[in-house]
């Protein structure tokens, strides 16, 4: 009896321990459950007030470029010498030295290379010197554009060179490049207009160029720009990464989320720092690019408001 006694207290007491488990489990249940939707309230309450916030930006002096970056494709006006005996070489030129009709440009073996072409050397070649030449950029299409795949060789004194492997390169002084853009982009070119490249690897800050031919194919199209000086940075690349400039605007910026239209025309809405209220200016818009707006009408530093859709207009900030 004593035993059954003990059993049954024994009992009681882990039921009550559950009991209390189970209570304490909802009860944190339930406070982690209103934490989570506090957070999400207090969330909900922050953002709304972010996207209705009036955000002022001060109109500025500066420059906008009008272009884009893009990775674009060297063809150049070149044509490859072949080695007509097999042997170990000799290089008698300077890489990317410019040499004229009838000097010697390499011994392979015993046998003098030598040249029948005025302009710059190069004993680098990558394999599409004739795919890629500038008799056959009229055969470039968009589905081509990307698939070409190099097979590059540097030749240096000692290698040793097989009868019928490329030996040298003569390139004349003309370098292009084509660039794949879309057709509504193409449409803002036209033929022998003026642009401007920036690159990374090149020192000049702008090097000038002229588009010479559009392939225009369904919704993409290629564009061949001839580079005016002679880039020799880019003797031997096959690609390279370029910013591409058809103008460049100097004047005062704002946003073109800034604009603002009214029955009287585009204006935007100017932060008064004396009296606190929002006023509506007009303005001409004298250039339009991806970065922003060139416009007349209202001075450098003016506070405007740069989301005029959050601003009941008429009234203070």
């Amino acid at each position: 009896m004593g035993n059954n006694n003990i059993y049954y207290l024994a009992q009681k007491k882990s039921n009550y321990k559950n009991h209390q488990y189970r209570r304490d489990r909802f009860n944190k249940r339930r406070f982690l459950i209103a934490v989570f939707l506090l957070i999400v309230f207090i969330l909900f309450i922050y953002f709304i007030g972010f996207y209705n916030r009036i955000v002022i930006v001060r109109a500025r002096y500066g420059e906008l470029v009008d272009g884009f970056t893009t990775k674009a494709l060297i063809v150049r006006d070149e044509q490859v010498y072949y080695s007509p005996v097999s042997g170990n070489i000799e290089l008698n030129l300077t890489e990317g030295s410019r040499i004229s009709y009838g000097q010697r440009v390499m011994r392979v073996g015993d046998y003098s290379l030598i040249n029948h072409r005025a302009g710059i050397i190069s004993y680098a070649t990558d394999g599409l010197e004739d795919s890629l030449g500038f008799n056959s950029i009229n055969e470039l299409t968009p589905d081509k554009y990307n698939k070409y795949k190099r097979n590059y060789k540097q030749l240096v004194n000692g290698n040793y060179l097989n009868k019928g492997e490329p030996a040298f390169r003569i390139i004349a002084n003309n370098m292009y490049l084509v660039l794949q853009v879309t057709t509504e982009e193409m449409e803002r070119y036209w033929l022998n207009e003026k642009v401007f490249l920036k690159a990374p690897d090149i020192k000049k800050s702008l090097i000038d160029a002229r588009v010479v031919n559009k392939m225009v194919f369904d919704k993409k199209a290629l564009m061949l720009v001839k580079l005016i000086p002679f880039v020799p940075e880019w003797l031997n690349n096959r690609w390279v990464e370029v910013e591409f400039i058809k103008n460049i605007y100097r004047g005062i910026i704002i946003p073109h989320k800034a604009l603002f239209k009214q029955a009287e025309g585009e204006g935007v809405l100017v932060y008064n720092t004396n009296n606190g209220k929002i006023e509506f200016k007009k303005l001409k818009v004298l250039e339009r690019t991806k970065q922003g707006l060139i416009v007349e009408g209202i001075e450098m530093g003016e506070s405007i408001i740069e989301n005029p859709s959050s601003v009941d207009y008429g009234k203070g900030v």
